[in-house]
C-alpha cells in the first residue's frame, strides 16, 4: 500500500481573472499555461496523476477532471451548491455548507494517495478576543470513519484565522487527528498533504509551498485508515456539522502515488516541491496572486511580529503593557494604529507565513506600513535547538518578504534570557552586520546593558521571575527604543531636515538637521536602543561654527568624551555621525564620526 497524496488549490478572495489553461489532457511534457518546464526535468510528477481540476468550467454542475482519467467531480443539489465565479474558480459559502463530492476512486483505499495545494487567506473575524483553536475541513469523508484534511485555525491570541495543515480521521463522529503542522500558513500558498498507511508502514506529511513542515504538533501519525470510507467531498463539512470550506477553489490535483519529500542524492528536488512549483505556476498562469491582501485600511498602520516578548507575556496586562502597545509608544511619528501579533511560544521558522498573511490583514492599503520582527528567543530551546545562524535567515526571509509587499520593517536583536545568553551573543553580531541589507532600521534592545548584557536576565527591576519576560518597567523602556527606530525611519528627510534656531536636543525624528544661524549647540541623542550604523546628519550655518555635544560621557566620538566642551563643527560643512554598538557581552554604544 503506498502513500495517499492531495493538492488542491483555494483562494479565499481570488480577484484576478482565470482564464482555461486545463482544456486538454495532461501528458508528460505538457506545458500548463505556458509555464511549467519543471515538467520536462521531472516528468514522473506527472505519472500516477488521476486527477486535476483547474475549476475553469464557469458552469454546471461538474467539475471536470483533465488528467486523462476521466474521474470527474460533481457538484451536490440546491442549496449545498458552491457557486462558480465569473473569472473562474469556485465559491464556496461560509455560511451554508457547500459541497463537491469526488468519484469513488479517488477515495479508495489503495489508490487514492493525495496531495492537495490550497491557498488559505481566511478572513473569518471573531469580534470577541480571537479564534479558538478551530478544526476546518477542506476535503473529507461524508463517514465517521472516512479521512479528514483541512486546517487548526489560528490561536486564540488572533482575530483573524490563519491555519496549521492537518489530517485526521474520523470516529464515531469526532476527529482524532493523526498529524497536525506547526508552521502557519496564509494568503495563496500551495500546501500538499502526504497520507500515510499502515500497509507499508508510512506516516503522514504535511508541506507548505513544496516545503515539509518544520515540526508537528501532533504526529506525524497514520490516516490511511480512513480513505475508502463513506463519499469523499471539496469543502463540505462531511462528518462534523459546521466545519466546512468557505471560499474558492482554484485547483486540485490528485495522484495515486507518494510524491517524495526528499531531494535525491544528486541534489534533484524533492516531487513534491517540484509538483509544488507546477501547481504554483499553473495556478499564475491563469491569475491567481500568490500575495497577502491588505484589509480595507486607511492611514498608517504598524504590526508587531514576535513570540511572548512582543505579546507581552509576565506583565500585568500583555496586551496593553507590552512593548508594542499604544501605553508605551504613544509618540509614533503620525500616529499610526498599533496591532500586536505576538504569538506566545512562537519561533521564527514559522513567522514567516503567519506573520505575513495574518498581518496584511491589519495594515493600510493607502497609508505608510510597517512591521517589527522581534523573534529568536524560542528558537535556541524548547526542543528546536536552532542555531543563530539559521534563526537569522528565517528572520531574513521575512523580512524580505515583507519588504517586497511594500512594508518597511525594523528588526529588533535579542536579549538576555536564562540559558540563552550565548544564543543572543551568536545571534546580534548577525542582526547589526545585516539589518541594512533586508530591513529599513534595528531596535538594538540588547544595546542597553540592562537588557543586552549576559546575565541581565537576573535584574528583578527590569526582567520578570522567569528571568525571560520583562517587567512593566522593562517593557516600557525597550518600547522607547522601539519607537525611537520608527521615528527615525519616518522623521525628517536629506529633503525635509530639521531647523536648529536655539539650543536643541536632537531626537529619533532629526536624523537630518540643519542649523539656521551660526554658534549654536546641539546634542546627539542617547544611542542607546539604536541600530548599528545609525547614522544623524547636520549641516552648519554659513556664518560661524557650531556645536554639537554627546548625551553621556561614556558615549563618545571616536573615543573623546564631547558631553561637556563639545565638537566644534566648521561652518558650511555637512557632518554625519553614526552610532557604533558596543561588545554584544556587555552592550553599550559610542558615536563615530563618518562625514
Amino acid at each position: 500500500m503506498r502513500l495517499p497524496i492531495i493538492i488542491l488549490s483555494l483562494c479565499w478572495s481570488l480577484t484576478a481573472q482565470l482564464t482555461d489553461a486545463g482544456a486538454r489532457a495532461l501528458q508528460p511534457g505538457a506545458t500548463l499555461g505556458g509555464e511549467l518546464s519543471v515538467i520536462s526535468t521531472r516528468p514522473s510528477i506527472l505519472s500516477g496523476l488521476i486527477g486535476y481540476y483547474p475549476a475553469t468550467e464557469g458552469s454546471g454542475a461538474t467539475l471536470d477532471d483533465y488528467s486523462g482519467q476521466g474521474n470527474n467531480a460533481t457538484f451536490a443539489s440546491s442549496p449545498n451548491n458552491p457557486t462558480w465565479e465569473s473569472g473562474g474558480g469556485i465559491q464556496f459559502s461560509a455560511s451554508t455548507n457547500q459541497w463537491i463530492n469526488l468519484p469513488s476512486v479517488i477515495n479508495s483505499a489503495g489508490r487514492t494517495y493525495m496531495a492537495v495545494v490550497c491557498e488559505p487567506t481566511l478572513d473569518q473575524i471573531n469580534t470577541g478576543t480571537g479564534m479558538n483553536w478551530t478544526y476546518s475541513s477542506l476535503i473529507s469523508s461524508t463517514s465517521t470513519s472516512g479521512l479528514a484534511l483541512g486546517f487548526y485555525a489560528g490561536s486564540p491570541t488572533y482575530s483573524i484565522a490563519v491555519y496549521m495543515p492537518t489530517i485526521g480521521i474520523a470516529t464515531g463522529g469526532s476527529t482524532n487527528h493523526a498529524t497536525q503542522s506547526a508552521d502557519y500558513t496564509g494568503g495563496c500558498a500551495v500546501i500538499t498533504w502526504v497520507i500515510g498507511t499502515s500497509g507499508d508502514s508510512t506516516t503522514d506529511h504535511v508541506a507548505i509551498n513544496g516545503i515539509e513542515s518544520s515540526s508537528y504538533t501532533v504526529g506525524p501519525g497514520t490516516s490511511g485508515a480512513g480513505m475508502g470510507n463513506g463519499t469523499l467531498q471539496i469543502g463540505g463539512a462531511g462528518w462534523v456539522s459546521g466545519i466546512g470550506f468557505a471560499g474558492t477553489l482554484a485547483s486540485l490535483w490528485v495522484w495515486n502515488k507518494p510524491l517524495s519529500m526528499s531531494s535525491t542524492n544528486s541534489g534533484q528536488q524533492s516531487e513534491v516541491l517540484s509538483a509544488a512549483l507546477m501547481a504554483r505556476r499553473d495556478a499564475e498562469a491563469r491569475g491567481v496572486i500568490f500575495h497577502p491582501q491588505f484589509g480595507n485600511n486607511i492611514g498608517d498602520h504598524v504590526i508587531c511580529l514576535g513570540d511572548s516578548l512582543t505579546y507581552g507575556s509576565a506583565s500585568s496586562n500583555p496586551p496593553t503593557t507590552g512593548f508594542c502597545s499604544t501605553t508605551n509608544m504613544s509618540s509614533l511619528v503620525n500616529s499610526p494604529a498599533l496591532k500586536n501579533l505576538g504569538n506566545p511560544g512562537g519561533v521564527m521558522m514559522d513567522f514567516g507565513a503567519r506573520g505575513l498573511y495574518e498581518g496584511a490583514y491589519y495594515l493600510s492599503r493607502n497609508g505608510r506600513n510597517t512591521a517589527f520582527v522581534w523573534g529568536c528567543t524560542n528558537d535556541s530551546s524548547y526542543g528546536y535547538n536552532y542555531s543563530a545562524a539559521a534563526c537569522w535567515k528565517y528572520t531574513e526571509g521575512l523580512l524580505i518578504r515583507l519588504r517586497a509587499e511594500a512594508v518597511k520593517t525594523i528588526v529588533i536583536t535579542m536579549i538576555s534570557a536564562t540559558g540563552r545568553d550565548t544564543a543572543k551573543d551568536n545571534l546580534n553580531p548577525l542582526i547589526n552586520a545585516g539589518w541594512s541589507q533586508v530591513a529599513d532600521g534595528e531596535a538594538n534592545f540588547a544595546s542597553d546593558p540592562n537588557y543586552g548584557a549576559d546575565g541581565a536576565y537576573s535584574n528583578a527591576t527590569y526582567f520578570n521571575s522567569d528571568h525571560i519576560h520583562l517587567t512593566n518597567l522593562g517593557y516600557s523602556q525597550v518600547a522607547a527604543y522601539a519607537q525611537n527606530s520608527y521615528n527615525y525611519l519616518w522623521g525628517a528627510t536629506q529633503q525635509n531636515p530639521t531647523s536648529i534656531s536655539t539650543t536643541y536636543s536632537l531626537t529619533a525624528a532629526d536624523g537630518w538637521s540643519v542649523f539656521s544661524t551660526n554658534g549654536l549647540t546641539a546634542t546627539l541623542p542617547n544611542c542607546l536602543g539604536y541600530g548599528a550604523g545609525y547614522q544623524w546628519h547636520t549641516r552648519t550655518s554659513t556664518a560661524g561654527t557650531d556645536t554639537l555635544k554627546t548625551a553621556t560621557s561614556s558615549q563618545t566620538i571616536d573615543g573623546t568624551d564631547y558631553s561637556s566642551s563639545g565638537l566644534t563643527l566648521a561652518s558650511n560643512t555637512a557632518n554625519a555621525f553614526a552610532v557604533v554598538s558596543g561588545a554584544v557581552a556587555s552592550g553599550g554604544c559610542t558615536w563615530t564620526q563618518v562625514q
